[in-house]
């Protein structure tokens, strides 16, 4: 036998149900465990890319000041720029909520995405 139930089963039909109690408070300790680690390890990758897209986006600001490039955009990429600089580890939708006129988390990506063409256009490469 191989499945829990089955064997749970056969503890209780032989008299045994301390053991059967035992042996589901395990796995269900062992579940509540595995999906508690799940969690963990989605919320650590959640925070790795946006530390990452936070050092790429500074990369560009910084690049795009270097070559002289902030004055020629719109005040809405200027502004987004700024409030990245002021604030390194805040995520995309913090960004957008702190904009003067607040925007959704895709609008600040399409800004950003809009920022790197501009800096690439410049020369700007991550490597």
């Amino acid at each position: 036998m191989r499945d829990q139930s089955q064997i749970v089963d056969l503890f209780n039909g032989m008299g045994l149900s301390e053991v059967a109690l035992r042996l589901e408070e395990r796995a269900i300790v062992r579940s509540i465990r595995d999906q508690a680690n799940r969690v963990v390890n989605c919320d650590a990758s959640n925070i790795r890319k946006s530390v990452h897209a936070a050092r790429r986006q500074l990369k560009v600001a910084a690049f795009l000041m270097e070559k002289g490039c902030i004055d020629e955009l719109s005040s809405e990429l200027m502004e987004l720029i700024s409030l990245r600089l002021a604030n390194p580890s805040v995520s995309l939708k913090e960004l957008g909520c702190n904009l003067a006129v607040p925007v959704t988390k895709s609008t600040v990506t399409y800004r950003w995405k809009k920022l790197t063409a501009i800096a690439e256009s410049q020369g700007f490469s991550l490597e």
